[in-house]
């Protein structure tokens, strides 16, 4: 298991999103040593381990009492049990072999073997990647802090989008140099050269008039903060391995839900409940998703002090625990509720259950992404992207073909004796469909499966079709989207000139947006495809199913910005 399901068996063993700190603060030792630094702990962890999801160490606290300290740290570390999480509140970040160093230091088997620990990513992805590469050990990355002065610098705002790949290096003119010109607060760039200075000089207009200037070179705008940036970021670039967490205050709730819009399906560590003032009930609001599991989770909430402050640290564990646990299931069944009355009242903008655990396990793959905007083949700029190629390992593809048989299960089920996957992508889909089909929980229906190859075989059994016969069977065709429908419709005419009739088609990802050509209809290509061959074209989720899930129906992940996005693309190229 990587390291962010290690974690999440822990909260499942414990029902509780409880992380206890351990910081032996010298003030409330009865003498400043380290020895009385471990009895400290050892009081906590005895009393809080049936509560605790996981424990966090400060360094801080032992480091100060030298080279005893680190024994200390040392021995409180094995009382910990080996199946609950360590977070090592150690704040590291440098380069190259120090990077590594210290990766070693806390992760390693030769240093501390923390499962996890926190980690400054402001050097960038060359001093995260010793702390990223092993997938059973977690790095938290510091994001939005709960200090007061965390808005110094992590909220400073961007030029572009916070999904923007520029650097500094690699900003393209408009992102780097336009900006400065253009957006106000910015100051001149000193000249390099007599050219560049009389180039400044031409371009001043514009300067005081930036209405001048074609839109396609105005400055974006809107950009979000830095932490907005890591955090997507995190999400998209740096959680390969399942193993990345990140450190945001539960004491701004509004960046809160602005992270989690940027990075859907992460864990995030919220310091700030009890002595900082942090709202846990609007934390929980904020940050909380729904698994694939349908469990309400993805924050783990550390206490110190409102703990070991306590004359019962047990009770006040306990007490934690229940607080957290009443939140969890206020916002859980308050969007269950809502979710169950779009359903009722029939609105196209319903998502089942199975439709929600989806998009959930589609962006927990990094397989539909909201760190955009993302420009299509079209030209049109959309706020995510879908990548089914991405569901690369065997327990994805597995959990994928689950999704399909929801799908095709949901009524009115398809009636249908074959399943065909057009190569090539349409094959994997196909096979893995018809096992998931074939098990109990589908009631053990074992259809055929057949695929067709791209070239005609000369030698054995000939020809480009493999697997059961169509000759006679009404066929299910599945892929994982349709574009403009070409693979489609050559999967059509192939199934008929076998012989089969086409009684559906069953797609992960409906778009559900007009094609390019505005003289055309308003149609989609899904629509297109059931109109030419009158059959059904059943998806996974849509476009609407989306719009509803970020409106916050059913899912806590959506913030400020991101169901408006979408809403709004879907207004302009909609079709539903």
């Amino acid at each position: 298991m990587n390291f962010s399901e290690q974690l999440q068996a822990r909260v499942d063993a414990v029902d509780s999103l409880l992380c206890v700190g351990l910081d032996p603060h010298v003030g409330e030792l009865p003498e400043p040593t380290a020895a009385a630094a471990v009895a400290f702990c050892k009081r906590l962890v005895e009393a809080t381990l049936p509560y605790a999801a996981a424990y966090k160490p400060n360094m801080a606290f032992f480091e100060r009492f030298g080279a005893a300290g680190h024994e200390a740290l040392v021995e409180v570390l094995a009382m910990v049990p080996p199946d609950v999480p360590v977070v090592l509140d150690a704040k590291r970040g440098d380069i190259g072999s120090t990077s590594e160093a210290y990766a070693e230091a806390c992760l390693g088997s030769a240093g501390l073997g923390c499962s996890s620990v926190t980690v400054n990513p402001y050097m960038g992805t060359d001093s995260l990647e010793p702390f990223l590469k092993d997938p059973s050990k977690g790095c938290w990355l510091l994001c939005k802090t709960s200090n007061p002065g965390s808005n110094d610098l992590q909220a400073l705002p961007l030029a572009e989008p916070a999904g923007c790949s520029c650097t500094a290096n690699t900003q393209s003119p408009r992102c780097l140099a336009l900006s400065r010109l253009v957006s106000p607060g910015f100051g001149w760039p000193a000249p390099l050269n007599p050219l560049s200075s009389s180039l400044l000089f031409l371009l001043s207009p514009l300067r005081i008039m930036p209405h001048l200037l074609p839109p396609s070179w105005h400055p974006p705008q809107g950009g979000g903060a830095v932490y907005e940036r890591v955090a997507s970021l995190a999400s998209s670039k740096w959680n390969g391995n399942g193993n990345v967490g990140l450190v945001v205050g539960a004491t701004d709730t509004k960046a809160m839900a602005r992270v989690r819009a940027q990075a859907p399906g992460l864990w995030v560590l919220a310091p700030g409940v009890g002595f900082q003032g942090g709202d846990l009930a609007a934390a929980c609001d904020a940050g909380l998703f729904v698994n694939a599991a349908g469990k309400a989770t993805g924050v783990l909430f550390p206490v110190s002090r409102g703990i070991s402050k306590s004359a019962d640290p047990a009770a006040a564990a306990l007490g934690l625990r229940d607080q957290i646990n009443a939140a969890r299931a206020a916002k859980h069944a308050s969007q269950a509720q809502a979710g169950q009355a779009k359903r009722q009242k029939g609105d196209p903008d319903a998502v089942a259950p199975y439709q929600a655990k989806f998009i959930e396990f589609a962006m927990s793959r990094q397989v539909l992404r909201f760190d955009g905007p993302f420009t299509l083949k079209s030209g049109r700029k959309s706020p995510y992207f879908f990548n089914a190629g991405l569901f690369s390992t065997g327990a994805a593809v597995a959990g994928l073909a689950r999704f399909y048989a929801e799908a095709v299960s949901a009524a009115p089920a398809l009636d249908f004796e074959v399943i065909f996957g057009p190569a090539y992508k349409g094959i994997p889909l196909a096979t893995a469909l018809g096992m998931a089909l074939a098990s109990p929980d589908f009631g053990s229906k074992d259809y055929g499966v057949a695929y067709n190859r791209k070239e005609a075989k000369d030698h054995g059994e000939g020809g480009t079709l493999v697997g059961a016969s169509l000759a006679g069977k009404k066929v299910l065709l599945v892929d994982d989207v349709i574009s403009a429908g070409t693979a489609i419709r050559e999967a059509v005419a192939l199934v008929k000139a076998q012989g089969g009739v086409v009684a559906g088609v069953v797609i992960a990802l409906d778009r559900q947006e007009r094609g390019p050509d505005a003289s055309a209809p308003r149609e989609s290509a899904v629509m297109s495809v059931e109109r030419e061959f009158g059959c059904p074209v059943r998806s996974i989720a849509g476009l609407s199913n989306l719009t509803a899930y970020f409106a916050g129906a059913v899912s806590s992940t959506a913030a400020p910005g991101t169901g408006e996005a979408i809403a709004a693309y879907r207004k302009e190229y909609g079709v539903c």
